[in-house]
């Protein structure tokens, strides 16, 4: 096999497999510190503080109000519709929204 010949020299085998994954956990505790450090400046994410992430779900409103829209295309009813400014029309079975 291809190990074998290193079975001759075998504290060179090791040192050079021990230098791999000394190198293989440092780059991996690196990019997860600069990954988390990261996080903490944009998010303040502190993890040592708390470790869930608070989601304030500033997205989800525009996901819900397509979702109301769609609703709407699709059960036919108008009067629960009719306050929305965005409007959507149903082309080739997928939605395309617009401003009224």
């Amino acid at each position: 096999l291809f190990l074998e010949r290193y079975s001759e020299n075998k504290p060179n085998f090791k040192n050079k497999v021990y230098i791999i994954l000394i190198l293989a956990i440092s780059v991996f505790l690196i990019r997860n510190t600069g990954r988390i450090y990261n996080e903490y400046k944009v998010y303040n994410y502190n993890p040592i503080e708390n470790a869930y992430y608070k989601d304030f779900q500033q997205n989800f409103d525009i996901t819900k109000r397509i979702e109301k829209i769609t609703m709407c295309i699709d059960n036919q009813i108008d009067s629960k519709c009719e306050n929305e400014n965005i409007k959507s029309k149903r082309i080739f079975n997928s939605y395309m929204f617009y401003r009224k």
